[in-house]
């Protein structure tokens, strides 16, 4: 009898590049949910997994990042 396959299930975060990062603040313009600005337009992160519709937002913002300093990171879950 073979063993069950587990399915990994992740989760993601949006993590910053920063020497890329110029803080041209389009990230939070596209993503205020998941993204704060400083005073001079750079990304605040927030630090918790990013689901559902958030993550359509999550990854519009990663795909407009004027300096490319954006990417969504999978995050494993513990498969217990």
């Amino acid at each position: 009898m073979k063993a069950p396959v587990r399915r990994e299930r992740a989760e993601w975060r949006l993590v910053v590049d920063w020497i890329k990062c110029d803080g041209y603040g389009l990230c939070g313009d596209l993503a205020p949910d998941l993204v704060a600005l400083d005073d001079w337009r750079y990304p605040m992160l927030l630090p918790t997994p990013i689901r559902g519709q958030l993550l359509e937002e999550a990854q519009r913002a990663v795909d407009c990042c004027p300096a490319l300093a954006l990417r969504l990171e999978r995050i494993p879950k513990d498969p217990r």
